[in-house]
């Protein structure tokens, strides 16, 4: 899986209209981006069936309320995001150590004001928790999701 949402950003990695198309709206203009590259689903859909699905059921927020689904890799999306510092970043990604970690470190390079994401769950998902508290620690859990403390250093 490969999420990232964030606001004026959002979620760690699937999806894609043009990488740099927020970047066009007006300075001020409140956007959600959604990103995911739906390599993974529960249902065990096809890529482009599940992008076409949530297509149909994001199409109000996309049409209405400027939200950007963003369908392309969260790593190449971090390497091309050049946007304002996103004031949330919620993940939900790859739960291996490695890649929290990195996801955890964009969103702290890219100045976002707050971090948090889910599965923190140390016996189905110790890389998660381990990741959260190098860099910063669990300010608040409810259930499996989490809030970042603080700043830490990538």
């Amino acid at each position: 899986m490969n999420r990232l949402e964030t606001a004026p950003l959002s979620k760690s990695g699937r999806c894609s209209v043009s990488p740099r198309s927020h970047l066009e709206r007006p300075a001020g203009t409140p956007e959600i981006l959604t990103v995911d590259n739906f390599c993974w689903n529960t249902f065990g859909l096809v890529p482009d069936l599940h992008y076409s699905i949530t297509r149909r059921l994001l199409a109000n927020a996309t049409s209405h309320l400027n939200v950007e689904l963003v369908r392309e890799d969260k790593d190449r999306f971090y390497e091309q995001y050049a946007g304002p510092a996103p004031s949330l970043v919620f993940l939900d990604a790859d739960h291996g150590y490695e890649a929290t970690r990195a996801d955890i470190a964009w969103a702290l390079r890219a100045g976002a004001r707050c971090i948090c994401g889910h599965d923190y769950d140390a016996d189905k998902f110790p890389g998660v928790v381990q990741a959260v508290e190098e860099l910063g620690g669990c300010a608040e859990r409810v259930e499996t999701l989490w809030l970042l403390r603080g700043r830490a250093e990538a």
